[in-house]
């Protein structure tokens, strides 16, 4: 989905963050249900494998989300950056290193 030969419309840039960071939330409460039940069953292969399943989702949307936001940053200004986008990425980081 990467735009690198032609010119970049910020408007869909900002969309598509806002698309994937909705979908990063979703799968965020997945990956925290899947936690939670394999803690409740220990022993269950199925919530093991359901956690990883989760936890590799989780991580492909946080890149790719990351990915959106660092394409942004170089198309605005850091401080417009900041506005925008500087607490949903603190959040981003902050639920990756609990997680």
């Amino acid at each position: 989905m990467s735009n690198d030969d032609g010119p970049v419309d910020l408007r869909s840039l900002y969309v598509r963050a806002s698309t994937q960071k909705a979908a990063l939330t979703r799968a965020r409460k997945a990956l925290e249900l899947s936690i939670s039940a394999l803690c409740d069953t220990p022993a269950s292969d199925h919530f093991f494998q359901q956690l990883k399943q989760n936890l590799e989702k989780y991580r492909l949307l946080r890149d790719e989300v990351l990915g959106i936001y660092d394409h942004i940053r170089s198309q605005v200004a850091e401080d417009k950056f900041t506005k925008d986008f500087g607490k949903q990425e603190k959040e981003i980081e902050a639920d990756y290193e609990r997680v």
